[in-house]
């Protein structure tokens, strides 16, 4: 700065206004101005695309992973729903951060793989077990959690942009019908760098079951079947540990309005054996699975909830009502989770007991089931869903006990 320029500012008094201005215009640095700085990218829209793809999949997936990664850890502290309730927010709070990004760019799978843990982590943050993996991605009428399969829905999002760029961009039309449809074009298109194998085989399989309507649903159930080999014979591994398995009597317990939130959690976890027992420890161990209450050893799961001498009253109450409706019915029938449709009351009946059992194993008597009984047949009157004649019903199974 000119000497002179600082001795007048030195013998000038500051207290008025424009000098001061002027003195903090003439010592501040000079910043330089955003349209002069040198970088190594374009943002467009939100995405940053930098000079090689491999340089703006890395950069753009790893921005994400950073995003979840401290979403999911604000959630450690104290961000808890039941277990029904928590793909939902998993959907809406923490993967529709990244679906603008990887419509834009093929992430890597990598970071994909390390987001859907995040997820999956959260859904399953209180279960010491996991379930089958498919049944996380599958919809909620299969049975399933209904999860967001990650690599499946980015790559369904960034196929729909390009097959609906087709109608519009005379490159993209040309580079998809040389390469994904092998037809003859003339002049042949360049190769964008984008496009590779795996790509390339995935938007024909999209075009071979797609009638050019570019649906990202209908491309996310076609990518999702095909990444765990969903066929028309494709069963559950549950299917197979129950004697005449029946998905509709399992829907009744896992999404029946009428049964409490919390309950049908419960039930999920019961039905797919992810709830953890003196059953699952004795496996993991090698060793006899032992009652914690009664000594009991070699035990199944019928003796859990309803042999334990603890358990043994309650459980005759329980079974004496059932068999009003059907004689036949046995505990066996009960862990197999089969129900009467002609009676749907009975699905609430038979979720609620086990989860009173579940949660009361040690201190459970005969007059606090009833209690408990009676305090959710009032809070199912409040409810929406239940009407009149299931009401009824509920409260002649009530007055049996």
């Amino acid at each position: 700065m000119n000497i002179m320029v600082k001795f007048i500012l030195q013998r000038l008094e500051c207290k008025v206004t424009p000098i001061g201005r002027w003195k903090e215009w003439i010592t501040q640095e000079a910043v330089p101005l955003p349209f002069l700085l040198v970088t190594d990218h374009l943002e467009i829209l939100g995405v940053k695309m930098y000079e090689s793809w491999s340089k703006t999949r890395r950069a753009a997936g790893e921005e994400l992973e950073v995003k979840i990664k401290h979403i999911r850890d604000k959630w450690r502290r104290g961000r808890f729903y039941e277990l029904l309730l928590r793909p939902h927010v998993v959907k809406t709070y923490l993967f529709s951060n990244m679906w603008h990004k990887a419509g834009s760019v093929n992430l890597l799978c990598t970071d994909l793989d390390k987001i859907q843990s995040e997820g999956n982590d959260y859904v399953f943050a209180d279960c010491y077990l996991r379930p089958e993996e498919v049944v996380n991605y599958l919809g909620k009428n299969a049975g399933g959690l209904e999860i967001n399969h990650i690599r499946s829905k980015a790559l369904a999002l960034f196929i729909k942009n390009i097959l609906e760029d087709m109608n519009t961009n005379i490159y993209i039309d040309a580079v998809v019908r040389k390469y994904c449809k092998d037809e003859d074009v003339y002049p042949c298109p360049v190769k964008p760098s984008y496009l590779d194998v795996r790509l390339i085989s995935k938007i024909k399989l999209v075009l071979s079951t797609s009638n050019r309507v570019y649906s990202s649903r209908h491309i996310y159930n076609t990518l999702l079947m095909e990444e765990f080999n969903i066929t028309p014979a494709f069963k559950l591994r549950i299917e197979s540990s129950y004697e005449d398995f029946s998905l509709q009597n399992i829907l009744q317990f896992t999404r029946s309005k009428l049964i409490p939130l919390s309950v049908r959690s419960h039930m999920w976890k019961l039905i797919h054996k992810i709830r953890y027992s003196e059953i699952d420890e004795a496996r993991i161990r090698l060793t006899n699975p032992s009652c914690k209450i009664c000594g009991e050893v070699d035990i199944d799961r019928i003796h859990m909830y309803f042999k334990c001498e603890k358990l043994v009253t309650i459980s005759e109450m329980f079974i004496r009502v059932l068999k009003v409706f059907d004689p036949h019915y046995s505990l066996e029938e009960i862990m197999d989770f089969k129900g009467k449709e002609e009676h749907p009351q009975l699905y609430w009946f038979i979720a609620l007991t086990l989860f009173y059992i579940d949660e009361n194993r040690r201190r459970g008597t005969c007059e606090l089931y009833r209690a408990f009984m009676w305090s959710e047949f009032e809070t199912l009157k409040m409810s929406k869903w239940a009407d009149d004649d299931f009401l009824t019903a509920i409260n002649i199974l009530l007055e049996l006990l």
